[in-house]
Order: C-alpha cells, then structure tokens, then sequence
C-alpha cells in the first residue's frame, strides 16, 4: 500500500517551476507520495533509485524539497536522458533539490490527457499532506479485503464514512460513455448500411435490367458473355466510386472531430475508406454480375423483345 496526495485520475498535485541551470524552466506536476507508491502502480524505474525512508535525505520538508524522482517526460523536457537526469540539481524548490531517479511515464490524468511532466517527493509532515491510501488487492480477495478494510477504518474512525472507489472502476468509467455512444452509433450505422445494400443492389439491378436490349444486341453482333460482363461491371462502377469520393470528406472530418478528444488515438488509414468502397463497389459487381450473366446466357431473341 502506499499514501498520496490524491489517486491516479484524481490528483491533489500542484504545479511548480522546475529549471536546470542553463535551461528554460519547466513546469511540472508535483505529487507528494510515499515511497512505495511507484512500485504499487507499476511505474518502473528507468534510471537511479527509489525514494526511501530509510534515507534522511529523501524526506522533504515544504516549502524545501530535498530528493525527488521525475517522470521521462520531464526528463526529455529538460533535455536529458533518463540517465543524465540523475544527479541533477533543480532550481525552484530550494537550493538541495536533486534528481535521484527517473520513473516511467504513466498517465495518471485520463485518457485524453497527454503526458505531462511530473516530479514526485515525499513530504510526510508539511503542506500537501498525504491524503489518500491506495491499495492493491490480490484477485479473488477483494470481498475478504474490503471488509477488513472497513473494520479497521470503524475502529479508529467510527464517527467518519469512509470514501473509497476502485481503480479498475474509475478508468471503466472513462470509457462508459464511449461505449454506450459505440453501441448506439453501431446500431444506426448497421441500418444505414442495410439500407444502403438495399438501394445499391436496387441501382445494381435496375441498371442492368434496362440494358436488356443493349445485351441482346451486342449478343446478337457477336460480344462474348465476359465483354458484356465487364462492360456492365464498370458501368454501375462509375457512380459508386463518384458516391465513395463524396462520402470521403464528410466521414473524414467527423472521424477526425471526435478522435481529436483523445491525446493518445489511432491515425485515419485512408486503407479504412479504401476498404469500404470496395465492400460496396463489390456488393454492386455481385448483383450486375449476375444478372448480367443471366442475361447474356438465354437467348438474345427475348432480349430484344424485353420491354
């Protein structure tokens, strides 16, 4: 278990001016934090050591901030290696400010939150005190580790409601509303789909039936069935691939509105809009296809007698 100023997604942090001398200065998310907090949240150790309490010089005491450990963000930000970050003096949080080790990056804001620089100290006793208790639950013990928590939480403070939540559960949340707007935005685009496939294989087939007698007259003048074929292929191509070129900017530019709320998404492949013109471009080839080989199969006598 490990104390903080505030959880992940729920941060008590401050901002404070971080500068190497020589360097512009750097803001930097500051969280106050027990020692363990790193290793309970799996934040792995790029460069140096942990902050320890073992170590005099690894507790601070505000408004002076002694050891500190700084995420690869903040790092690169400096314009440092992980490695050549450890050991630097800091200026802004007092004149003994040192990096001792360099955390990897975890985003501890949300998910449409970039990564932004952090410095993390500990500070038992002064300022942003250490409010929260994060603990980590073996699975298939939480409903035995709950109730000892309460218990102990009645104990030494029966007159005061605890207030807990679940990691698992807070970052669910943040895709609760995307799933549900996944889940109606899929049921909607299915029907336009449905009804696009109708209407397509509508346009498909009429027109291919009203070249009936252009069939029977080629047939007649000696075109082969594969010439017909193709011949009515590209013809109801051309209107879908003008549709498709339509339909690509609009789809682009919502597309692009709503991935642009997430700091970490998926680029637009122009291979996604190529794949949905030919899902379409074959729907229509399929029916013409086979209607036009119909066609051109029986006897160009009753094609010409087609009205």
């Amino acid at each position: 278990m490990a104390y903080s100023g505030g959880s992940p997604f729920a941060l008590h942090g401050f901002f404070a001016q971080l500068q190497v001398p020589g360097q512009p200065a750097l803001e930097a998310e500051a969280i106050n934090m027990t020692p363990g907090f790193p290793s309970l949240y799996g934040m792995r150790l790029l460069a140096g050591r942990l902050l320890s309490e073992d170590r005099a010089e690894d507790t601070s005491k505000l408004p002076v901030v002694n050891d500190v450990l700084i995420n690869a963000t903040a790092a690169r930000r400096l314009g440092l290696s992980p490695a050549q970050a450890v050991g630097v003096r800091l200026r802004g949080l007092g004149d003994h400010t040192t990096v001792v080790g360099v955390l990897s990056d975890a985003n501890l804001r949300g998910i449409q939150d970039a990564l932004e620089p952090m410095i993390f100290w500990f500070a038992p006793a002064d300022g942003f005190k250490l409010t929260d208790l994060s603990v980590r639950i073996r699975a298939g013990q939480a409903t035995n580790a709950l109730s000892f928590i309460d218990r102990t939480w009645r104990r030494f403070q029966p007159g005061a409601a605890i207030q807990r939540h679940s990691l698992s559960q807070t970052f669910d949340d943040f895709f609760r509303s995307a799933d549900r707007e996944g889940i109606l935005l899929g049921f909607f685009v299915a029907i336009a789909i449905f009804i696009a496939c109708l209407g397509l294989f509508g346009l498909a087939t009429f027109t291919a039936e009203r070249r009936t007698k252009e069939i029977g007259v080629r047939k007649v003048v000696g075109a082969r069935t594969g010439e017909l074929v193709r011949l009515m292929l590209w013809r109801i191509s051309i209107p879908v691939l003008a549709a498709n070129l339509i339909a690509w900017p609009v789809a682009y530019y919502y597309l692009h509105r709503w991935l642009a709320g997430y700091a970490y998404r998926i680029p637009l492949n122009p291979l996604y809009f190529l794949a949905t013109s030919a899902g379409a471009l074959l729907i229509a080839w399929a029916t013409v296809y086979a209607i036009t080989l119909r066609l051109a199969s029986t006897n160009p006598i009753h094609a010409l007698r087609y009205e």
